[in-house]
């Protein structure tokens, strides 16, 4: 009997391991639950990296519009087409040479 009873909390033993250790990894506060918000806390840095860069440049451009009238003049010539009066606006396409048999062919 005394086997048997050693065998049997041994068994109860391994098992409370066992539910302890899926309990600690899949729990809502769990090392899951820690490693997926780990990798969200790393995206959402690099996000919001993102966006200040962005919120920076965002407003170096508009002191400039505020500012330069100059750089609003070729904003203006360059995004909406709009020049003085009896201005023609032609746009062009790049050329780009080709390198075959060190011959330059203008596509």
């Amino acid at each position: 009997m005394n086997k048997f009873m050693r065998y049997i909390l041994r068994f109860i033993l391994f098992v409370f391991i066992v539910f302890l250790g899926y309990k600690t990894y899949n729990d809502s506060r769990g090392i899951k639950y820690w490693l997926n918000a780990r990798k969200e806390r790393v995206k959402l840095s690099l996000q919001k990296e993102a966006i200040s860069s962005d919120k920076q440049r965002l407003q170096q451009e508009l002191f400039a519009l505020k500012n330069d009238p100059h750089y609003l003049e070729g904003e203006v010539r360059k995004n909406i087409k709009k020049g003085y009066k009896g201005e023609i606006f032609y746009t062009f396409q790049d050329d780009r040479l080709l390198l075959t048999d060190d011959k330059h062919i203008k596509k």
